[in-house]
């Protein structure tokens, strides 16, 4: 299928009254048992968002520990899934002449929102089941829906266009790392504008040591094992290893006196590789229902993040530098955070001791109530029956004042219960 969203039942699975542990766990071993890959899970859905918390947490270290087990350098991938992923939207509704021989920044130039730019509707990619449905509609009805549809792609593509680094020629020549092809001239152009726009990591002299270093490495007669699998998919698809692992492989060749062969050029690969693959907050690769937090400490250091970024690196953050200072003010924050998490954490507790005995002491008053109302009512059957009127006066104060206690116990109950959540 393509454009669509398959909704599929998987399984159901009795366990009555389980604790998360069992339930989280159950889960994970009947995807993990069928071969479902749980690093692709992206959202757990329940009845309320106030539910099942502890299972959500559980499922979120599983499945952010498998990530972990398959991590791996995409950096280099970036610029070239981004150059990819725009053209194949474009290509539903945009005329394919236009965009022939386009790519990267070439295809901003393309007029979307022209008529003349676009494919007519008999043309337009909207999948064979929407084309089934919209058989009977009139003309009218069909010109409308076309015409959202060429609105809906406009808007995804134009925001595709601002967010993807089309024109951020770092990416752009960072994807050169691939193993393969490594001849080209042009490569050794890229290393070496690579080389120059790292910020404080190379001196001149192995900036220069850097190209004659890749002189080397383009002439090496590398193994095709050190970047191919062996074994071929069932489907025919040729898969490669992490490009991690073939640099590794690269770092470790030494000269005919054991020497390591490429010093800089480790050097600099090593640290191109450790960039991050976004520059989104390191919150927010949760998997489920995970974001900063929204209070004002936390907007405020966002805010001031991005300002530092913006004003000592030019809105780069691998162009910031990482001065002794600001690795020191690293260190003092997360000894500062875990100072007050630990005092967040006293208090929390001290919270919870106060509500506990609170508790307590409401729980002792509605014993007494509930008490006190029994032997009233006792007192007032008893009165009815023996016809005793005095005693009569003295049940209906009784239960009056357990009434009016029980009350006042109930409201209490509620201040606490909405204190808890």
């Amino acid at each position: 299928t393509k454009n669509c969203v398959c909704v599929r039942f998987y399984k159901s699975i009795m366990l009555v009254h389980a604790t998360a542990d069992i339930v989280s766990r159950s889960i994970i071993d009947s995807l993990k048992s069928d071969g479902v890959d749980i690093t692709k899970m992206l959202m757990l859905e329940r009845d309320n968002p106030n539910v099942n918390k502890a299972i959500e947490d559980i499922l979120h270290k599983e499945v952010v520990a498998e990530r972990k087990k398959q991590e791996e350098p995409l950096v280099h991938l970036l610029y070239g899934e981004s150059c990819n992923l725009l053209p194949n939207i474009m290509l539903s509704f945009v005329k394919e002449e236009l965009l022939k021989d386009k790519e990267g920044s070439d295809l901003l130039s393309v007029s979307l929102e022209h008529q003349n730019s676009q494919e007519n509707n008999a043309n337009i990619d909207i999948g064979e089941t929407t084309r089934t449905y919209i058989k009977d509609l009139s003309a009218s009805e069909k010109a409308i829906f076309f015409q959202n549809i060429r609105q809906v792609y406009c808007t995804i593509t134009n925001e595709l266009t601002k967010s993807l680094p089309l024109k951020n020629d770092f990416l752009r020549h960072l994807q050169y790392l691939q193993p393969f092809p490594r001849q080209r001239e042009s490569f050794r152009t890229s290393i070496t504008y690579l080389s120059r726009h790292v910020p404080y990591l190379l001196t001149n002299e192995e900036v220069d040591r850097v190209g004659v270093g890749w002189c080397v490495y383009q002439m090496a007669d590398i193994p095709e094992e050190w970047f191919r699998k062996t074994t071929v998919s069932s489907d025919q698809i040729i898969e490669y290893l992490p490009i991690d692992k073939y640099w590794y492989r690269i770092f470790s060749t030494a000269t005919s006196i054991g020497t390591p062969q490429y010093v800089v050029l480790t050097k600099l690969v090593k640290y191109l590789l450790y960039l991050s693959h976004g520059n989104s907050d390191s919150r927010s690769d949760k998997t489920i229902n995970d974001r900063s937090s929204l209070n004002e400490a936390s907007i405020n250091g966002l805010r001031a993040t991005k300002a530092a970024v913006k004003f000592f690196g030019g809105g780069k953050v691998h162009a910031v530098p990482a001065t002794s200072t600001l690795i020191s003010k690293v260190k003092d924050a997360y000894s500062r955070y875990t100072k007050d998490n630990e005092q967040q954490q006293k208090l929390i507790k001290k919270e919870e001791t106060q509500l506990i005995n609170e508790q307590k002491t409401l729980q002792e008053e509605l014993t007494k109530a509930t008490n006190m109302l029994e032997e009233g009512t006792t007192r007032l059957a008893a009165a009815m029956k023996n016809k005793k009127f005095d005693d009569i006066g003295t049940a209906e104060v009784l239960v009056t004042a357990a009434n009016a206690k029980l009350i006042k116990n109930n409201e209490n109950l509620n201040r606490l219960r909405k204190k808890e959540n």
